[in-house]
């Protein structure tokens, strides 16, 4: 019998994080998108890009105002804000690195189970 395997994995935290958010941000209804993985394998069915597209979907289906990540990498921060629509909050320096933190408002993607099914593989 063979060893499954995952595409990618990806943690959602409820809440904002304390570093990097204000406290208003860190009030309001929020999900959090960290620790993304990706096999190398499966890159070509962009698994992280689906991961974030279900989670805000998830917080718009369960009332929740934001979903928010953040990133070390700075091609990370272009991808997320120029293809995926995120946008980049504040950039934050902790310890000898700068986390950059990204949010969208939580929204409905329609389209989620097609995307979805076009990932399947046999």
């Amino acid at each position: 019998m063979g060893t499954a395997r995952r595409g990618a994995d990806r943690r959602l935290h409820l809440g904002t994080p304390p570093t990097g958010w204000i406290p208003q941000e860190r009030a309001e209804s929020a999900v959090f998108l960290a620790t993304t993985v990706t096999d190398p394998d499966y890159r070509r069915f962009r698994p992280g890009r689906l991961i974030a597209l279900w989670a805000l979907d998830h917080a718009a289906r369960t009332g929740v105002e934001w979903v928010r990540r953040g990133t070390t990498e700075d091609g990370l921060v272009r991808y997320y804000r120029d293809v995926q629509g995120w946008e980049l909050r504040y950039s934050v320096p902790v310890g000898e690195r700068t986390v950059h933190m990204l949010g969208r408002r939580a929204e409905r993607v329609p389209e989620l189970p097609e995307l979805m099914a076009g990932t399947v593989l046999a």
